[in-house]
């Protein structure tokens, strides 16, 4: 074979080779445009979902139902579609955006935080400070729907911020929603759905049912009451059974936050041990609290009925929000009291129970934002 020949098959393999090289980056480079543009797909599509979380937050803190028209609605060259499930009195928003032959979906829980919640004491009736020896002080706000008296002897209610004569019970109360469904709020027949659908929130693991004719000792320090988020105390009958007692016997865990809800009285007796914990209470009738020589705790308290507080020989400090729908009344004797309000509500961190509570004022936070993978 001549030299010709043999470069004339040299350049028959060149070409091979190279139409082969082309053929593979051709290839490379339509497989890369394919992935460069369904990341771009994708990213516009969670973007979108977004923008439909948003909208539909937006339109149920407006009085809406959170629902476009239509739905899917077009949005920045694709579409989103909402959902929007009533879980209690919160709503549960999916938003499923698309683009191009992509869809991402997100979700979050939105619910409205009752205004007494910008309130270190709301009463919605009195504030009565009665016979006996001592100092209350009120940081932050006190909003009293009707008068505030003082009948103490040698003792005295420092304000930060007192209003009085309010009337309007819609910003120092918080009224049952109709958890019946039978069309009338704030009533006993609510107040029992309230506390099944507070532990139907909750995993089986993290609630406690206790009924009761008479009264109930409960220690949530004790083993096993530990890690409970809702401990629902029912009665047989409206005034009849279902209190409680509160005392704790050991260190309680860290960090715990928990809800009792009670049919009848609550009495709050030994104090909390554990720093970063937050006891609260949702009660139909009367909360009562005795201190002797210290008690330092976080809660958010809630009594339909009266909230009265009785503190002897010493220095006593509570930080939350301590709400009545009826009187507060409170009688040191030879004692110094604080009440400090805390903005762990207002920013959303509800005790367990309270999100359930539903109030025409109020701010409309959205929490629990998360992606749902497909």
């Amino acid at each position: 074979m001549n030299n010709k020949g043999i470069a004339l098959i040299l350049s028959y393999v060149v070409i091979m080779v190279l139409t082969m090289l082309g053929a593979i980056f051709l290839s490379r480079s339509a497989v890369e445009s394919k992935l460069v543009t369904g990341h771009s797909n994708s990213t516009h599509a969670f973007w979108i979902a977004e923008a439909g979380l948003s909208w539909s937050f937006q339109n149920l803190a407006s009085g809406g139902t959170g629902i476009p028209v239509p739905n899917p609605s077009g949005f920045g060259g694709g579409n989103y579609q909402i959902t929007v499930t009533p879980v209690g009195l919160s709503y549960q928003i999916t938003s499923t955006g698309s683009f191009g032959n992509s869809s991402r979906q997100v979700s979050a829980t939105a619910y409205r935080v009752p205004s007494v919640f910008e309130n270190t004491i709301s009463t919605g009736e009195d504030f009565h400070l009665r016979n006996g020896i001592g100092v209350l002080y009120v940081d932050g706000k006190t909003r009293i729907s009707e008068d505030y008296i003082d009948d103490a002897w040698l003792g005295a209610v420092i304000f930060a911020d007192k209003q009085e004569d309010l009337g309007d019970t819609q910003y120092t109360t918080l009224e049952i929603p109709d958890c019946d469904g039978n069309g009338t709020n704030d009533q006993y027949s609510d107040f029992l759905a309230f506390g099944q659908l507070a532990m139907n929130n909750y995993p089986s693991n993290q609630v406690a049912y206790i009924e009761t004719s008479g009264t109930v000792e409960i220690d949530p320090s004790c083993q096993e009451l530990q890690g409970k988020k809702i401990i629902y105390v029912e009665g047989p009958s409206e005034g009849s059974g279902g209190n409680v007692e509160v005392t704790f016997n050991t260190t309680w865990e860290p960090n715990s936050d928990v809800t009792i809800i009670s049919t009848g009285n609550v009495e709050y007796v030994e104090p909390i041990t554990s720093s970063g914990s937050r006891l609260n209470i949702i009660c139909w009738g009367e909360y009562t609290e005795g201190s002797v020589l210290y008690d330092n705790h976080e809660s958010v308290i809630f009594a339909h009925s009266n909230y009265n507080n009785y503190d002897v020989f010493g220095l006593f400090k509570s930080t939350g929000n301590f709400i009545t729908n009826q009187n507060f009344e409170t009688q040191p004797f030879i004692s110094g009291s604080w009440y400090h309000w805390s903005n762990r509500s207002i920013n959303g961190d509800l005790g367990p129970g309270f999100e359930l509570f539903g109030n025409p004022s109020g701010t409309f936070y959205l929490t629990g934002w998360k992606e749902i993978i497909q």
